[in-house]
């Protein structure tokens, strides 16, 4: 125990075997303690009727929860929960013991582990993994199936719905919580279609963005600044290299983007950058937001906001009430909650729910126009860049990389349509890791026709 008038205490908790009080033998747990680094040991509390395999954990107040397995057979074989109970004076005595409702489980041991306080992390955190399962069925014998992870922020009272590690056979496991504060689970599992959960014992390495879906992270929010007075600071360009100029970065021209170097993660944050657009009409000028983008747009000269999560674009206001092509205007992007805030020169111009997720990359893409970038910077969960994964696409029967798009790579004419320049619009995309989205309404709806360099030689 590391809190209160106890700390120092080895406290180790275990099961037996005794009679009730009407006479029939049962399992109950206890715990030992030792408060002379383990050259002698006391017995502490004898408690908990049906209780059986153990774990203790220390409470943020200092008392210590014991979480058991359920050996109650009276509730076989579909109604089994994980059993709970708490010491205040070091593990001499327990409350009485209690079902949790919500953490279903077969009879089967189970693991739970401290990942962070409130002072070391800003947050209360226990990890608790079993599989997650509480019927048996001839398919799964055992019930030891669909070994999953959860979470709980207030000490164990209430758990996440967690992640599944493994949905097949699956049983005993222990957590970890590593030197890097990613976590460790090892557990023994069965293949598959198996009705076996003891073959492997297989180790697992995760981290809290993970576990939580993007909703959390370890990372504690911070600045960074990217570009200052024009001068790059930590900025990564993608399909070409961005002019530097008089207190400027200036790019031009489609399949050009200047992202930050780093990514965005989960939670609050908060985007400023001071930049201009030389030119609205017949643009898509755009700033990225992961898979999602504002900016301008023909033939209204419209604002638009594209959010990838419903593949659908917004267009609101004409763009000349808020910004004048070529005059520097402040632009910030604001997540508090579940809101998502546009501002242009202080002024709120769209709002709207937004997913508190890791978002990734964010930065600035010009297309049709050319964008001038004199600040940009971030506060919030910034994560490190993580280098795009390579994808293939095969066109005309040659595989074509997404980080090595081939020179010459153009779109011929689709009958009925302007020229467009499909094939970098696409390129572009399977670079920013999406393959079935794009801002072009005609590149989801056509199939692609593609005329390359001579050099590959396709039709």
């Amino acid at each position: 125990l590391s809190k209160g008038p106890h700390a120092g205490r080895i406290l180790v908790s275990g099961r037996h075997i005794q009679k009730d009080e009407n006479g029939k033998l049962q399992t109950f747990n206890h715990t030992f303690y030792s408060d002379d680094h383990g050259r002698t040991w006391q017995l502490g509390g004898v408690f908990g009727r049906f209780g059986n395999e153990s774990q203790l954990v220390e409470l943020s107040d200092g008392s210590v929860m014991i979480n058991a397995r359920d050996g109650d057979n009276r509730a076989r074989p579909n109604n089994h929960r994980r059993r709970v109970a708490v010491s205040q004076d070091g593990g001499k005595t327990w409350s009485p013991m209690h079902r949790d409702e919500t953490l279903i489980s077969t009879q089967c041991h189970a693991s739970i582990e401290r990942l962070t306080t409130v002072a070391e992390g800003g947050r209360n955190r226990l990890l608790f993994a079993n599989p997650r399962n509480d019927y048996r069925s001839p398919k799964h014998p055992y019930g030891r199936v669909n070994l999953s992870v959860r979470i709980s922020y207030d000490e164990g009272r209430t758990w996440s719905k967690g992640r599944t590690i493994y949905p097949h056979e699956s049983a005993y496991s222990d957590l970890a919580v590593l030197p890097d504060k990613t976590i460790g689970l090892i557990y023994e599992r069965g293949p598959a279609g198996s009705t076996k959960y003891w073959d492997h014992v297989q180790f697992a390495r995760f981290d809290l963005v993970w576990l939580t879906n993007g909703e959390d992270t370890l990372d504690p929010r911070r600045k960074a600044t990217f570009v200052k007075n024009g001068k790059r600071r930590a900025v990564r360009a993608v399909g070409g290299d961005w002019k530097r100029a008089d207190g400027y970065l200036e790019g031009s021209g489609q399949g050009l983007y200047l992202y930050a170097g780093m990514e965005l993660g989960p939670g609050d944050f908060h985007i400023r950058s001071r930049i201009s657009v030389e030119k609205l009409n017949g643009t898509a000028a755009s700033f990225l937001l992961g898979r999602n983008s504002f900016g301008f747009d023909d033939p209204a000269k419209m604002r638009f906001w594209f959010k990838h999560q419903d593949t659908k674009t917004t267009n609101f206001g004409p763009a000349a009430e808020t910004i004048t092509p070529g005059k520097p205007f402040l632009f910030e992007v604001v997540r508090r909650g579940k809101i998502l805030a546009f501002m242009i020169d202080g002024k709120e111009i769209h709002h709207c729910k937004f997913d508190r997720n890791a978002v990734g990359k964010i930065g600035f893409r010009p297309w049709r126009s050319m964008i001038r970038v004199r600040e940009f910077s971030a506060e919030g969960a910034l994560l490190p860049w993580k280098d795009p994964i390579a994808k293939t696409i095969t066109v005309g029967g040659v595989a074509v990389s997404s980080l090595r798009p081939p020179k010459g790579l153009k779109s011929i004419e689709t009958p009925g349509h302007a020229p467009q320049h499909y094939g970098l619009d696409l390129l572009q995309f399977l670079h920013e890791d999406d393959v079935v989205s794009s801002h072009c309404p005609l590149t989801r709806a056509w199939l692609f026709r593609w005329r390359c360099s001579d050099r590959l030689g396709l039709p």
